[in-house]
């Protein structure tokens, strides 16, 4: 349910809508993430859905805002150590490389014509595996967790993932005629 609701709001992560937002609403410590789960409980609230109705629990509410926020594992309480690594799928704290990230790219590269070469994530989806590995350095346990781990061939392609990031921040999200855009919208709706 998490990685639906996150994939019903994914412009809640358009790098726009964060600068734009970070310049209307008084704090600087606005996160999208928490907006999010926000949003989440009011639909509840709102639509009046009680989430027992579709056998979900109070433990299960909290799992899928833990997964919205991308909790770190020392603060997870929504499941055991044993489920980690569904956590990592939607909002992955771990590496940075989740389904958000993943759509969010693709959405962009499609919207903004921006040509970062035949970009596909299909081996990531083929190629990844849930296994029990050591934990990444400076993780909040020493003890060997299920994670979701990828072959070593596919090294190349992640370093890639994350150059295609730099060069979506260089060439969309920070380039100067956006910046014009999200400065004077944020002047208009703050009148």
């Amino acid at each position: 349910m998490g990685g639906l609701y996150v994939s019903i709001l994914p412009s809640l992560e358009s790098p726009f809508l964060i600068s734009f937002l970070r310049q209307s609403v008084s704090t600087e410590k606005w996160h999208h993430e928490e907006s999010s789960v926000q949003m989440f409980k009011l639909l509840i609230q709102r639509n009046k859905i009680n989430l027992s109705d579709y056998g979900l629990s109070s433990q299960d509410e909290l799992f899928i805002t833990e997964i919205i926020q991308g909790k770190k594992e020392a603060e997870r309480c929504g499941r055991g150590k044993d489920k980690f690594f569904l956590y990592d799928i939607v909002n992955n704290s771990r590496s940075g490389l989740d389904v958000d990230k993943l759509d969010y790219f693709l959405r962009d590269i499609k919207h903004t014509n921006v040509n970062l070469n035949s970009v596909s994530f299909d081996r990531f989806f083929q190629l990844g595996r849930v296994l029990k590995a050591e934990p990444i350095q400076g993780g909040a346990s020493k003890e060997f967790m299920y994670t979701i781990c990828y072959p070593e061939k596919m090294v190349g392609e992640a370093v890639n993932l994350f150059a295609m990031r730099f060069h979506l921040h260089q060439k969309v999200y920070t380039h100067k005629s956006v910046k014009k855009v999200e400065y004077m919208v944020g002047i208009f709706v703050n009148r």
